[in-house]
């Protein structure tokens, strides 16, 4: 069995082929969601920033901070969806964004009871 109708003819495919867009184009486009940038390119940018922080502060504390701030990021964000998913009538859509902005803030718990050295002033003892 094939998936070409028999009233089309070789000469007819291969015209249709060189209009096809390559692959890798179509391939790009699809891997570029993150406001157009690939999974890779993401996370290629997030490790050169992350280096930058360690090149300027050498200290595993930058990086707590960059976290609780991310997380704080997220925390900010998913409220921000839920409560507009609200307002647009979309309750159960809403309570994921929001549940999920709680599992951010557990962690953001987390993080604070994790001391970095003696002077991490971040820390809570909990």
């Amino acid at each position: 069995m094939t998936t070409t109708p028999d009233g089309i003819s070789f000469a007819d495919l291969q015209s249709h082929l060189k209009d096809a867009p390559k692959e890798e184009d179509v391939q790009k486009e699809a891997e570029a969601l993150y406001d157009d940038k690939t999974g890779e390119e993401l996370i290629e940018i997030v490790n050169r920033h992350l280096t930058e922080i360690t090149e300027e502060v050498n200290h595993p504390l930058s990086h707590k901070l960059a976290a609780m701030e991310i997380m704080n990021n997220m925390v900010d964000w998913h409220t921000t969806i839920s409560n507009k998913m609200i307002e647009d009538g979309e309750t159960a859509s809403a309570i994921a964004w929001a549940r999920d902005a709680g599992k951010f803030q557990a962690i953001m718990n987390i993080l604070v009871t994790i001391a970095i050295g003696n002077d991490d002033f971040t820390y809570i003892e909990k």
